[in-house]
């Protein structure tokens, strides 16, 4: 009797047609249809190939499920739906390696390498529509546990972080977690419905130090500090607290300092400098 060998499947033509044990690992033929109705497993480094010409693989190469949406490299993978990657997984462009950054191993990374104009490691957001909306870049912050919609439960509070930006760089050791600066945007008072005061804050590290410094802020009402996180006057200028207020008449610009203070106004040759009242 001819019971075939390990591996192989008895198929069949169609009526009339002789039975013939072929290899699974070997794949079907083009043209041919079929159902499995139960579980398949396939050994490590072995491909299903999809489409008339061999367009696309997929196959577990002993470590990653690997999908190769044309072999000469110029298609694309089409979901026609919602990607969903846990928590806890991520998304890597560019290179399969995960770095670790200031922020710890975030879920999305985009990675480069090359010096061409193009500048690799680059995100675009593009909206193309005719009218005079563009697209936007949005970073939320919820003290909900659970992904939702939002309710009383869930309201961040005065001083919480809403969002942060992080300008990083290698620094010759082992990590990558050096920040030179960032941008903060964090609430400005108390939220309601409908309602989120909010501040932004500027930071950048000075040479030696391992941490960014807050360099200048813009509250909630519009008042700019720099050198002082809670601006006294519409421009604050802060060298070292004074312990003084604003005067009610003139507070659109406050200079401070606990020792003399001022302003230097410097001009060209033959020209002058002028304050008008």
């Amino acid at each position: 009797a001819n019971y075939g060998t390990d591996g192989q499947v008895l198929t069949s033509a169609g009526a009339g047609a002789a039975a013939a044990w072929e290899s699974v690992s070997a794949g079907f033929s083009s043209g041919d249809a079929h159902t499995w109705t139960a579980d398949q497993t396939f050994n490590d480094n072995v491909k299903v190939t999809l489409g008339d010409g061999g367009d696309a693989d997929i196959y577990y190469d002993t470590a990653n499920l690997v999908l190769t949406p044309d072999v000469a490299g110029s298609g694309y993978i089409n979901l026609n739906g919602d990607a969903v990657v846990p928590s806890g997984h991520g998304l890597n462009v560019g290179s399969p390696t995960k770095i670790t950054s200031a922020m710890g191993p975030n879920e999305v990374q985009i990675h480069g390498t090359g010096t061409n104009a193009y500048k690799p490691g680059s995100l675009l957001l593009a909206k193309w529509a005719n009218d005079a909306n563009g697209p936007a870049l949005v970073l939320h912050s919820s003290r909900a546990t659970t992904v939702n919609n939002g309710d009383a439960s869930n309201i961040v509070q005065d001083d919480d972080n809403l969002g942060q930006i992080y300008f990083t760089g290698s620094d010759g050791t082992s990590d990558q977690n050096s920040i030179a600066a960032t941008i903060t945007g964090a609430v400005d008072g108390t939220p309601g419905d409908g309602d989120m005061p909010g501040r932004l804050v500027f930071a950048t590290t000075v040479d030696g130090d391992p941490s960014p410094t807050a360099r200048m802020t813009i509250d909630s009402v519009g008042n700019v500090g720099i050198g002082i996180a809670a601006p006294g006057a519409l421009l604050h200028l802060l060298s070292a607290s004074g312990s003084q207020v604003a005067h009610a008449n003139a507070d659109e610009l406050l200079i401070e300092n606990s020792g003399n203070s001022g302003i230097t106004i410097v001009s060209g040759t033959g020209s002058t400098g002028n304050i008008y009242f």
